[in-house]
């Protein structure tokens, strides 16, 4: 009884302060909220315009229909034979993940009409209820010449504020010029509006999705065929984590390489291999039992002259390809080259060059230490004295990083490539990538050393395939194992297993000298007195006095240096 009465109190206390803002109980009740629906003017009966208060009777509603209906005729009538078959010959796209216009929220199956903006599309259910068209049934793409909310015959609450937003206006400079309302002029044309924006928003679209496929298609392994899928599929705005998520998926139906030539070493003698059947499914390691079948990897058998056979990915397949070139070694001692990339301080290039080693550095930044100061995805082979031994790439962090939480790139919703930071950052992941490539091509030794903050850069699709690609080992360490006094965990991808054992006991755990006492870090990664970017110079130190020693012990010196090419 106790509760009955206290939410019979609450219902009362509720009703007094709708009565006091002014506001009337019976349109607070559920269900009487005013719908419209198709071809029902009378429905707009009693409803006002939110964006000013004001009442709009339905003949402004339906004169303005009619215009637009009369303008987007006069347009289609005054168009060029191509446009004119352009528009009638335009076809609806159906596709799998999509968001509704009119849900909200994303639908397993969704209809973007021929408009070409990504946003106008229907969800399975309303093209059946609002078109009475069972998308489920029809081809992928279909001939359907209207899109409705272009058109603003859509029913939905934002289109039917629309409506009424230009309905009036329409009542305004009816009032303004004295007129009657056939005679009235608007000062806006909204269909020609409508039809300029969507040429715009198609003529955009092809731009970027051309940007996205010229940089998918520079990338070692990646087919322009299955490059132009994969953008086809995602659509705008054709991100490149998104796209090249989607070439691995297209790759599982990958057309077979039997007969594919591979060529490898194995204790210091050279092997040559032939693909001899067609692959099987296998989960990796990583993965638990209940994985997603789209997370499985195509296992080709693989046989060597020697009788003896083992199983690759498509990856190790390109790695290990035969046509790849060959080392010709010259017994000449040269000085050995370094290359680092975003360096900011050149902490690292101060260590190398300190072993007499020949250094680059590249940063955007005028006040870095660079030697070369341009934008990376600027640089040529000709910016560059040499092809270089090893690269280091601190690369920038501001859309991988946990401190961004959801903004650039979303885990949780699969959406990767979210601003437009983001996707600027996936142009200079490739170009460093592909400058990694080429110089892995001219040094087959080269040992690069890629760094960033813990986040999401290892669940990027693009790093995952270039680790793959590259051979990449990764290994976390805390800063504040070095001596500074902040903890910022980091980690480190490197080709060398034997340079990442060397750092994995530079942990918090291992070598701070905060862990284990009552004490906390003294400095936060977000404080603004101390720059936590720079790289701490024990870390340089280690990697330059290992790198060294390596090369030497390898007398990698007494091969000659590669000749300058260009990078494609």
């Amino acid at each position: 009884m106790a509760r009955k009465k206290s939410t019979r109190i609450g219902r009362e206390v509720a009703s007094l302060k709708s009565l006091r803002r002014g506001k009337s109980l019976s349109k607070r009740k559920r269900g009487s909220r005013t719908f419209f629906v198709p071809g029902e003017s009378a429905k707009r009966n009693g409803t006002t315009n939110r964006r000013n208060g004001r009442f709009v009777e339905p003949k402004y509603v339906d004169e303005f229909l009619r215009r637009l209906k009369k303008e987007r005729i006069a347009i289609i009538k005054n168009s060029s034979a191509d446009e004119f078959e352009d528009i009638f010959s335009a076809k609806a796209t159906i596709s799998k993940h999509g968001n509704c216009h009119i849900c909200h929220c994303r639908r397993p199956l969704i209809c973007h009409f021929s408009c070409g903006i990504n946003q106008h599309a229907y969800c399975e259910n309303h093209c059946l209820d609002r078109l009475g068209l069972n998308i489920s049934l029809a081809n992928k793409d279909f001939t359907f010449n209207d899109c409705p909310i272009c058109s603003l015959k859509c029913t939905c609450a934002k289109c039917v504020r629309e409506v009424q937003s230009f309905a009036s206006i329409l009542k305004k400079n009816c009032i303004q010029q004295g007129l009657g309302l056939k005679e009235t002029r608007m000062k806006i044309s909204p269909a020609g509006t409508i039809f300029f924006k969507r040429k715009l928003s198609s003529s955009r679209m092809d731009v970027e999705e051309e940007v996205a496929g010229t940089a998918l298609k520079n990338i070692p392994g990646v087919e322009c065929k299955e490059a132009d899928m994969a953008l086809k599929e995602i659509g705008p705005p054709f991100g490149l984590q998104n796209a090249m998520k989607k070439i691995y998926n297209l790759r599982q139906t990958k057309k077979s390489l039997v007969g594919f030539k591979v060529r490898k070493f194995f204790t210091g003698k050279e092997f040559h291999g032939i693909v001899v059947g067609e692959p099987r499914m296998i989960i990796p390691p990583h993965h638990n039992s209940r994985g997603k079948t789209s997370e499985l990897l195509n296992h080709w058998p693989v046989e060597y002259g020697d009788a003896d056979t083992e199983e690759m990915t498509y990856d190790e397949l390109m790695q290990w390809s035969a046509v790849r070139p060959q080392l010709v070694a010259i017994c000449r001692g040269r000085a050995l080259q370094m290359l680092e990339l975003f360096c900011g301080s050149a902490v690292v290039t101060s260590e190398f060059a300190q072993r007499q080693w020949k250094t680059d550095s590249i940063d955007i930044s005028k006040e870095s230490n660079a030697t070369i100061i341009k934008d990376i995805q600027e640089i040529e082979h000709t910016d560059l004295r040499f092809v270089p031994d090893f690269i280091w790439a601190s690369l920038p962090c501001e859309t991988y990083s946990c401190a961004a939480g959801n903004y650039h790139r979303s885990i949780r919703t699969a959406n990767l490539d979210k601003s437009k930071k983001a996707r600027d950052h996936n142009l200079i992941f490739l170009q460093m990538t592909k400058l990694m490539a080429w110089a892995k091509e001219n040094h087959p030794h080269l040992i690069v050393v890629i760094e960033n903050p813990v986040g999401t850069l290892k669940k990027m699709p693009l790093m995952k395939e270039f680790t793959d690609r590259f051979g990449l080992h990764s290994v976390t360490v805390n800063y504040c194992a070095f001596g500074r006094d902040e903890m910022k965990p980091t980690m480190i991808w490197t080709n060398d297993w034997g340079l990442k054992s060397s750092l994995q006991e530079y942990t918090c755990e291992e070598k701070c000298q905060h862990y284990g006492k009552k004490t906390r870090h003294i400095l936060q990664v977000s404080s603004g007195t101390h720059d936590c970017s720079v790289i701490p110079q024990p870390l340089a130190e280690e990697v330059a006095a290992y790198v060294n020693a390596k090369f030497i012990m390898s007398r990698i010196q007494k091969r000659k240096t590669a000749v300058l090419t260009s990078f494609n």
